[in-house]
């Protein structure tokens, strides 16, 4: 039996719609078909068919504890946007509710899909552009027309960056930068727990649905979210620090982009500020590249040098030798005096944060 559950009227499917219209119009994508599907196909027909395709495409169950209380919101608002990999397979739902009361919209995961990246299609005309970016010589160029990411470890001379979210890693790669998303800032690693010397450290490793992307030798470049919150941000860089040193244990060439704190993710930095981005870019793919301004790593740099580290082994940052709890105030202040007047304390932690994960070492393996 058909039935008008909504009515167009109302807003909540239009609104929704051209939301998506509209994100994906500050990505200079004029229509967001190439990059995903809307479910249900039509909202206003058929009930049996708003609940199905989370039964058919997210591979949920009717069993599922959480299937009817889910199931209710869809049909209250029915509608999503199915954000497709290049290959075609789903990689998340943005939907039009939330859990949170503080948000309008939310994000499912396929059931069971595991910790898989986001590979965002890439047009041709990205692919021009990271020829052009890049310069690439013509026996490196990036073909046009196939899969981009069954050929990306062909592409050696291509960095990648790793972020958090469909639309940072869609904004990346419209510029003309190879962009992968994690579902979230703690996944692509996981932990082995090792013995040296009867004592026992942690270290990470990349999962194997992302190592293969990240080969010996490729620079790959962290850009994870601009939290203002302390305590996301400090979640934020732990998360990091890990990430970072599985990219080092896999012989990576890793390096972590900062920006400005007026934004928060990639996508913000790239939509308000395009030069900021290409400064802080390039900072991030060229990390020996000197700047002629005095900058925060090169004023930490001449107060301390060699004396700031992060520990492998221990996944601590170091200060001559000792474990540096950037999270005490009297330790950060007597770390950061010199630099306490031209530069805010959160700014800082990162700052030391960054700086000792470049000066990374293992203290048996080394």
């Amino acid at each position: 039996m058909n039935s008008k559950k909504v009515n167009p009227s109302d807003g909540f499917i239009l609104d929704f719609d051209q939301f998506v219209a509209d994100r994906f119009h500050k990505l200079e994508i004029d229509h967001p078909a190439g990059y995903g599907v809307f479910q249900p196909e039509n909202p206003y027909s058929d009930e049996d068919e708003e609940i199905n395709w989370l039964e058919t495409v997210l591979k949920w169950e009717s069993t599922d504890e959480t299937f009817n209380a889910r199931s209710n919101k869809f049909r209250r608002f029915g509608r999503a946007f199915l954000f497709l990999n290049e290959d075609d397979s789903v990689f998340q739902a943005l939907v039009n509710w939330a859990t949170n009361p503080s948000k309008q919209h939310g994000y499912l995961a396929p059931k069971s899909i595991g910790d898989v990246p986001y590979f965002p299609p890439v047009s041709d005309s990205s692919r021009l552009k990271m020829n052009s970016r890049f310069q690439l010589r013509d026996e490196d160029r990036v073909e046009y027309g196939d899969n981009f990411w069954d050929r990306f470890e062909e592409y050696a001379s291509l960095p990648l960056v790793l972020t958090e979210g469909a639309f940072k890693a869609l904004t990346l790669v419209q510029q003309g930068v190879p962009a992968i998303s994690l579902y979230g800032c703690s996944c692509g690693v996981e932990k082995t727990v090792v013995e040296t010397d009867g004592k026992k450290g942690t270290e990470y490793h990349l999962k194997e649905t992302l190592k293969k992307f990240c080969k010996p030798g490729r620079r790959v470049i962290i850009a994870l979210d601009n939290d203002a919150k302390p305590d996301t941000k400090r979640k934020v860089a732990i998360a990091q620090s890990k990430l970072f040193s599985a990219l080092k244990n896999n012989n990576c060439k890793p390096s972590i982009m900062s920006w400005s704190a007026d934004f928060k993710g990639v996508d913000d930095l790239i939509v308000g500020n395009l030069q900021h981005f290409e400064e802080r870019f390039e900072d991030a793919l060229y990390p020996q590249k000197k700047s002629t301004i005095m900058t925060m790593r090169e004023l930490i740099l001449t107060n301390y040098g060699s004396r700031i580290k992060y520990n492998l082994m221990t996944q601590k940052t170091e200060l001559d030798g000792v474990k540096l709890s950037l999270n005490n105030p009297k330790t950060l202040w007597n770390c950061t005096l010199e630099l306490a007047g031209e530069f805010n304390s959160s700014d800082i932690v990162d700052a030391i944060c960054g700086y000792a994960l470049e000066r990374s070492y293992h203290p048996v393996q080394e």
